[in-house]
């Protein structure tokens, strides 16, 4: 249980033991929310260590509540969470990651407050990687056939339309569009930008809206009026599903729109290959380079920080223009070895604009 007053100093000098673990998670998530804008995590990202934090000391107590918090105790965690992941199959890859990641940061904090001389955690390495940037991606007809399978007459599914369009032409991140407000979409007639609060940014960062999706932000916010809802500037770009008690202004949240856009993916028939709403991101950057867009307009486009990201997005594009140039190369195959959509072989095909341009 959480205490109001701190450990004593006699304690802190000895290392973190389970009595005090409540009180330094709680001040670990209380001094999050005092930090700088530029330093603050999500309020999601948060809950989320909060909870991975929980879990730990859950473990500690049902295993260990006599022990320390040593990196013996962290290694034997570790252990239990493998066997929890890969036996027992309690948590996907992501989540065991994130397990991870919340301690690190936790152990991370109880260092700066002179809790810990280092962090226990700090050698455990989560699972390794598959380069995230390396995710299947969309080709121009399956993008032009996801958008086309929108019903825009409904409200949810143009509010899922406006989430596509904005990751697949402009690169938006999930959790950019989360927050996004109405008031972030300044400008007028075809001059219009849209602010995001980008990654790992100091500050929101101004994305330049093509006309056809100014056009259907413009449609979808219209629609949205013309249902009755008061949208003023602080009202979420894309509003979440109301009930009776949800408050005026909340946001949709990164989950709901993970799963919504995997539901569109599916309805689409666009599951034979691994694509989510990271896969629309990184659409946005493969095609602006198969489109000979500039190397700096697209690293502004999609608000990389470093340059060797764009790159990845680069090389991957020059690699299907090698494959397309060899493909133009071979004899054209007889009618009946046509290839269906979402057979692997058409993930490199540059096609003739469509909805998606």
């Amino acid at each position: 249980m959480a205490t109001d007053e701190p450990p004593s100093p006699v304690n802190q000098t000895l290392g973190c033991r389970l009595a005090e673990s409540d009180y330094w998670r709680d001040r670990y998530i209380q001094e999050h929310e005092h930090s700088s804008e530029t330093e603050r995590l999500s309020s999601e990202t948060m809950a989320t260590y909060g909870q991975k934090i929980q879990l730990f000391l859950d473990w500690w107590t049902q295993h260990d509540p006599e022990h320390a918090l040593t990196q013996a105790l962290a290694q034997a965690y570790q252990v239990w969470l493998i066997a929890e992941w890969k036996e027992h199959r309690r948590f996907t890859k992501r989540s065991y990651g994130l397990c991870l990641s919340g301690i690190r940061r936790w152990g991370t904090f109880l260092v700066a407050q002179h809790v810990l001389a280092a962090n226990p955690f700090r050698t455990i390495r989560g699972p390794e990687r598959a380069d995230s940037h390396a995710s299947g991606f969309l080709t121009r007809p399956d993008a032009d056939h996801l958008l086309a399978t929108f019903d825009r007459t409904h409200l949810i599914e143009h509010r899922d339309y406006v989430i596509c369009r904005l990751m697949l032409t402009h690169g938006a991140r999930e959790t950019e569009l989360c927050q996004a407000t109405v008031g972030d979409v300044d400008g007028a007639g075809n001059d219009v930008q849209l602010s995001l609060n980008s990654k790992g940014k100091k500050k929101r960062e101004a994305v330049q809206l093509t006309p056809a999706v100014i056009t259907d932000i413009r449609a979808y916010l219209a629609h949205r009026h013309a249902l009755g809802e008061l949208v003023t500037p602080t009202s979420p770009l894309l509003a979440p599903v109301r009930t009776f008690d949800t408050p005026r202004n909340a946001h949709m949240g990164s989950h709901e729109m993970r799963r919504r856009i995997k539901l569109a993916l599916a309805r689409a028939k666009l599951t034979t290959r691994h694509l989510t709403g990271v896969s629309l991101r990184h659409t946005a950057a493969i095609q602006a380079f198969l489109d000979k867009t500039p190397f700096d307009e697209v690293q502004a486009m999609m608000r990389h920080t470093d340059k060797k990201t764009t790159k990845i997005f680069e090389a991957r594009a020059k690699g299907i223009r090698r494959r397309q140039a060899r493909r133009a190369r071979t004899p054209t195959r007889a009618p009946h070895q046509t290839r269906r959509r979402g057979d692997p072989a058409l993930q490199d095909g540059e096609d003739a604009p469509g909805l998606f341009s």
